[in-house]
């Protein structure tokens, strides 16, 4: 997933745009607040994909310009063991909506706002716009497609 702007050598073709959610049990406390400010993240668990990840970027870009730093931070490399924790009431994290859709229907987590809100985020299909398409390129093209279309 991506925010910035394809460039203009590569044929682009947007898959999904992506919502991110800050997500908490619903037993933990930040849920009694109508919107979450970087600084209510200061005190609080906060549950981290790897460095590098783009839902990680987007959560560093919305708390360290005010120099917000949490106190406590743990750093995962799977989504569902990030899922786990939040329900175990042990952080919140911010994580794409598709990946949390059926535990926040069920209950076992709660969507936070945050102020101000998150931009969208986008999976893009980019091939270089001078380069012919082989065979099997074009059958994965279309493979991927199919997947996410």
């Amino acid at each position: 997933m991506d925010r910035s702007k394809p460039a203009a050598q590569l044929n682009i073709e947007t898959l999904i745009e992506e919502t991110l959610v800050l997500v908490a049990s619903p037993d933990h406390p930040l849920t009694e607040k109508p919107h979450i400010l970087p600084n209510d993240l200061r005190d609080v668990t906060v549950l981290l994909t790897e460095k590098g990840c783009s839902y990680r970027e987007v959560l560093e870009q919305f708390i360290q310009p005010q120099g917000i730093e949490p106190n406590n931070q743990i750093e995962f490399v799977s989504i569902e063991a990030i899922k786990q924790c939040v329900m175990a009431d042990l952080g919140i994290a911010i994580l794409p909506k598709m990946a949390v859709t059926r535990e926040l229907y069920n209950g076992e987590m709660k969507a936070l706002t945050w102020t101000p809100p998150i931009a969208p985020m986008y999976t893009h299909l980019a091939w270089h716009k001078d380069k012919r398409l082989t065979e099997p390129l074009q059958a994965f093209l279309e493979l991927t497609r199919a997947v996410f279309i």
